[in-house]
């Protein structure tokens, strides 16, 4: 009598596919689970879910957006915890188990780490195409910008409000800085260490006491214009919040 076996390649693809149904079931099971929690529709939780796969990304790191206040990564943990179980328990037989299903004991094991793996790769290609998506967008809009427009666009007004200070002020001055923004954290934290960049050589900086301030500068600040010291005249003027100033000459 003669044993059929299969070639290992056909063998690895049928692994492959068994353990993409159970992850595919498995994901549309919890997606819908979810949809039920949230009280939304099962197609709009399913585009969610893909939409905050995608990684922003920020100047300082990369983040995705919480679904039902948790990492888009924890449902994948959970998908992957299931749909490994449930490999497992859908093939391994715990009464007369024969040598033959000890043999394939090792297979069985191997397929938690096949679908980590099919998890992983559809995670990463969809972060890619929507990074590739990105790019492309941006570098056609981006093409035709000068560069002020292109840091205009980055940056907004700290930057727009920094060129015109040094266009109406140039050269070397030291200059005192007045906000409402709270320095010790984000916001106010990056936009003052934006504003210190762009605007030297008027600096904004911590600067020694024996350095005369003969500039100062209103960024965010309620009513500025009333906090203007006396002997100095008002250079640029963003809006209310934001101007500099600087002494008139002679004094």
């Amino acid at each position: 009598m003669t044993i059929s076996r299969q070639a290992p390649g056909k063998t690895l693809l049928l692994e492959v596919f068994y353990c993409f149904s159970i992850v595919l079931i498995t994901s549309l099971i919890l997606l819908l689970l979810l949809a039920q929690h949230l009280k939304l529709p099962f197609l709009e939780i399913i585009l969610i879910f893909f939409k905050n796969l995608q990684v922003e990304r920020s100047y300082n790191s990369c983040y995705s957006k919480l679904i039902n206040d948790r990492h888009p990564y924890f449902y994948l943990y959970l998908i992957i915890s299931f749909s490994s179980l449930i490999a497992i328990l859908a093939n391994f037989r715990f009464k007369n188990c024969k040598r033959k299903d000890k043999e394939l004991l090792g297979s069985y094991l191997n397929r938690p780490f096949i679908i980590a793996m099919i998890v992983f790769i559809s995670t990463i290609s969809v972060q890619s195409i929507h990074n590739i998506n990105n790019f492309l967008s941006k570098d056609i809009r981006f093409r035709s910008m000068s560069s002020f427009e292109k840091r205009y666009f980055l940056f907004g007004s700290v930057y727009a409000f920094a060129m015109q200070c040094r266009r109406y002020l140039p050269g070397m001055h030291v200059a005192e800085f007045d906000t409402d923004l709270k320095l010790d954290r984000d916001p106010g934290m990056t936009t003052q260490r934006r504003l210190a960049y762009f605007l030297y050589p008027i600096d904004i900086r911590v600067h020694p006491p024996h350095k005369a301030v003969d500039v100062h500068v209103f960024y965010q600040k309620d009513n500025a214009g009333a906090f203007v010291p006396e002997g100095e005249i008002i250079r640029y003027k963003l809006d209310e919040e934001s101007l500099l100033s600087s002494r008139v000459k002679g004094n």
